[in-house]
């Protein structure tokens, strides 16, 4: 320990260096991007299924008609659970 972090009492640390520096800001863009890639993927599908919902009603339709459209009931709380997802951010 130096002199200098015995009177303030904190052991001393060196800034990062330039290489974890970058390190770091990979690790963060690349949890980004596989969110962003996981948001996509998510509004893709459910894209998909409005769609096809429409075609089947063959008129516009609400999130209540989705999920009504729903064949079994583990395919609409699957739906439930994709829309949860796509509003929880």
């Amino acid at each position: 320990m130096s002199r200098l972090s015995r009177l303030i009492g904190t052991p001393l640390t060196a800034p990062p260096t330039f290489l974890e520096e970058l390190d770091r800001e990979f690790s963060e863009a690349s949890a980004a991007l596989v969110r962003a890639v996981d948001r996509f993927s998510l509004l893709a599908e459910l894209q998909r299924i409005g769609l096809d919902a429409t075609l089947r009603f063959g008129r516009p339709v609400t999130l209540v008609d989705v999920l009504e459209s729903a064949r079994t009931e583990e395919e609409r709380l699957r739906l439930e659970g994709l829309v949860r997802r796509l509003r929880a951010g």
